[in-house]
């Protein structure tokens, strides 16, 4: 049986990396957060000690940024750099990145390219309505907002984060949705073909069986 392009996008902190990592490494695809991609650039352009201030030294960054991922490992220009992409260094800096033209039209190019043979599954901004529109699957994860908000608590706590209440990451997610849904480049959309799911009551196995179930009788179409 042929492997599929997978596509998945939906509200933030809906579980969607979580979830989609089991279901690639259930049925052996290869999982892909491109938001990840945009963290490795960050990191790239903080390497060169650029001025994030001036947009023109971040598009100069563009033609020799190389990412690539080996074994679910984040490479930039032969650099593993998986283990950097989480620091506040990058996080402090990313906005300053993914607001520029440039920046998304090259990065788009680049998913698009990463993903042009099948057995992938993507997770990210946009990508079923303008990275991969014509994935063999398309994915809207939701779930309510106090659901969320009460999980990405309870999940703090237990990693012992505790900067932030339970209201504020509430508010945090409120802004992050209304941010989204309203950007001027690529909203956050569901788009007419793509399958909705909504987990505000499901357990994270629950969604992921729910997924391969649908990929293996897509998978058997083929």
């Amino acid at each position: 049986m042929e492997k599929l392009i997978v596509a998945i996008d939906g509200t933030s902190s809906s579980g969607k990396s979580v979830i989609c990592k089991k279901v690639a490494e259930i049925l052996n695809y290869t999982f892909v957060d491109t938001g990840l991609m945009y963290r490795a650039f960050s990191w790239y352009c903080l390497s060169k000690n650029i001025d994030f201030n001036d947009q023109n030294q971040i598009i100069s960054l563009l033609d020799s940024f190389n990412y690539q991922i080996k074994d679910d490992q984040i490479f930039v220009n032969d650099i593993n750099v998986t283990n950097k992409l989480i620091s506040s260094d990058i996080l402090n800096v990313i906005n300053k990145i993914t607001i520029i033209s440039q920046v998304r039209n090259h990065m788009v190019k680049a998913q698009q390219q990463l993903v042009k043979n099948k057995g992938y599954i993507v997770v990210g901004r946009d990508i079923t309505s303008v990275v991969l529109p014509n994935a063999d699957l398309k994915i809207y994860l939701d779930c309510d907002l106090e659901i969320r908000a009460k999980r990405r608590f309870e999940q703090n706590i237990t990693n012992h984060i505790l900067d932030k209440s339970y209201k504020q990451i509430y508010n945090d997610l409120y802004n992050r949705d209304k941010t989204d849904k309203t950007r001027l480049t690529g909203p956050l959309v569901l788009v007419d073909d793509a399958w909705y799911i909504d987990n505000s009551y499901l357990t994270i196995d629950q969604v992921v069986e729910m997924i391969i179930n649908k990929i293996k009788v897509l998978e058997s179409q083929k």
